[in-house]
């Protein structure tokens, strides 16, 4: 009975361990980047929600800088969310702000999504602030970051494009 109980232990530890580092891999979140893989498992397993900070150690958390003026920019950032299939929430046009709802691949948690796109100053560029949130669990798995990261490629893309 004791050999079974430790062989039991030994595996439940180790599906502990597998199941989230599985997780965050299928999650799409980036692990390499700045500031560092143990800082972003870390995270990935210990917040649900992510913001983008002027001057954040992560890449993908800093504001995204465009050229485009806010007006165009706001339109190709509401294309983007449709495209990339969340549901609009709500909208304001003149404010630039855009509240959304995504839902995870594996289990179809919602989570909220939120951006605002500003002028930068008069030079006719646009800074886009993005949030995403989990409303379920304390951790993620690098959702969150993940999410945030196809925003910013597909946006880019089709700003790029014209499109």
């Amino acid at each position: 009975m004791t050999r079974f109980l430790g062989k039991a232990l030994l595996v439940l530890v180790v599906l502990a361990v597998i199941a989230p580092a599985a997780a965050i891999v299928y999650s799409g979140a980036p692990l390499t980047a700045p500031p560092g893989i143990v800082t972003r498992v870390v995270f990935y397993l210990t917040d649900n929600r992510v913001s983008t900070v002027s001057g954040s150690a992560w890449p993908e958390r800093q504001p995204m800088e465009v050229s485009s003026p806010p007006d165009q920019t706001f339109a190709a950032a509401r294309r983007t969310v449709r495209a990339l299939g969340w549901q609009v929430i709500s909208m304001s046009h003149g404010g630039h702000r855009l509240s959304a709802v995504d839902r995870t691949p594996l289990l179809g948690f919602e989570d909220d999504v939120s951006l605002r796109v500003e002028a930068e100053d008069e030079s006719g560029r646009s800074v886009v602030h993005l949030r995403s949130a989990s409303r379920v669990g304390q951790a993620d798995f690098g959702r969150n970051t993940a999410r945030i990261v196809a925003f910013r490629q597909a946006l880019r893309k089709r700003l790029d494009t014209g499109g």
